[in-house]
């Protein structure tokens, strides 16, 4: 029998299909989350990072907002998007898996990652992310002059089977950087992760992983 450790409430909202007529007679169906596209919204760093928590949350239909949601070269004054492992785990995962982490990490990995990370888990599973404040590193820093923001955030993924408790699929720390490039239209520029040591490098129960170790753990890189 899977133990699952209780998770954070995620306080986001999530819309259901509901589809057909009802057969009073007839047990009830599990309920789908909606493939329906996430509404974009970055007009700063908290609505970015909560428009990337729905993408997680809508799944299939969140791709193209979490992909949005990450700095993009298109000029030569646009920065892209960079994803960096917390030393510790790759340093874990090289000596285990006899390999190389692939790096750099950019925004076409990370829209990879998200397409298996919404399919770890079967469709009536649903998701949620928490960003929280980093009670470690209390200090955000954002400078509207220079268009540019350095947070720092705890993040929860999580997964909930009907009836069941909710289980971790990543867990970790974050320090954020953004940029804004465009008047209300801030992107994600790099991702520095780091371990949660609650969790450790080797958690007992094996999903509850950081981002790091889902990024060195991605088939077909």
């Amino acid at each position: 029998m899977t133990r699952h450790r209780s998770a954070p409430a995620v306080g986001l909202a999530l819309g259901l299909l509901v589809a057909g007529c009802t057969n009073p007679f007839q047990p009830a169906r599990p309920q789908f989350p909606s493939a329906t596209a996430v509404r974009e919204n970055f007009t700063d760093p908290d609505s970015l990072l909560n428009t990337m928590g729905l993408a997680l949350v809508a799944r299939s239909g969140g791709q193209n907002a979490y992909s949005d949601a990450l700095a993009d070269s298109t000029s030569a004054t646009t920065a892209d998007f960079y994803a960096f492992y917390d030393p510790t785990v790759a340093d874990a995962w090289k000596a285990t898996s006899h390999r190389d982490p692939t790096n750099p990490w950019n925004a076409r990995l990370e829209g990879l990652l998200f397409s298996w990370l919404v399919t770890l888990r079967n469709p009536d599973w649903v998701y949620a992310m928490q960003w929280a404040p980093d009670p470690t590193s209390p200090s955000d820093q954002r400078d509207d002059a220079a268009g540019t923001a350095f947070y720092h955030r705890h993040y929860v993924l999580t997964a909930t089977q009907p009836g069941q408790d909710a289980s971790i699929l990543a867990v970790g720390y974050a320090d954020l950087t953004f940029i804004r490039v465009s008047p209300g239209h801030w992107a994600l520029r790099l991702w520095q992760d780091r371990l949660d040591p609650q969790f450790g490098v080797n958690p007992t129960l094996t999903d509850e992983v950081s981002m790091s170790r889902r990024r060195l753990d991605m088939p077909s890189q």
